[in-house]
């Protein structure tokens, strides 16, 4: 038994070409070197992580970057009662990037699978995290 070649016509011959034409400058053109984006250096070589960098912008910040206002205090309180749940409310305000949202995310999927906290937008609840835009 033997098998024959297919004859295709002229139109799917050129289509065919003009496909070949398309990927192959598609893939040369993926495969030509980038310009090295410029590196920023925004703490003047010193290395300094975000914790430093609030510190010196005199940003007064619970454990580096939580904003705390007068009614609150840095001491926990003890009880069981006082306790998140293990599923915490959030609101993210609508002055959020898209980027920062995603990267927020991400971090609640990593705490998700590598502890018993989740996450869970929030639904009215009295007690809830609140993540905006601001110094820090």
């Amino acid at each position: 038994m033997s098998v024959g070649a297919q004859c295709l016509s002229p139109q799917e011959m050129a289509g065919r070409k003009a496909a070949l034409v398309v990927c192959l400058l598609f893939g040369t053109t993926l495969s030509l070197p980038t310009e090295k984006l410029a590196d920023y250096d925004v703490d003047g070589g010193r290395d300094l992580d975000i914790f430093d960098i609030n510190e010196e912008a005199g940003l007064d910040l619970a454990e580096g970057d939580i904003v705390l206002d007068g009614r609150q205090t840095r001491n926990s309180i003890i009880g069981d009662e006082y306790r998140w749940p293990k599923t915490i409310p959030y609101y993210m305000e609508d002055d959020l990037e898209i980027n920062a949202k995603g990267v927020i995310l991400k971090a609640f999927e990593q705490y998700r699978l590598k502890t018993c906290i989740d996450f869970k937008p929030w639904s009215g609840e009295s007690n809830y995290i609140s993540i905006f835009k601001g110094g820090g």
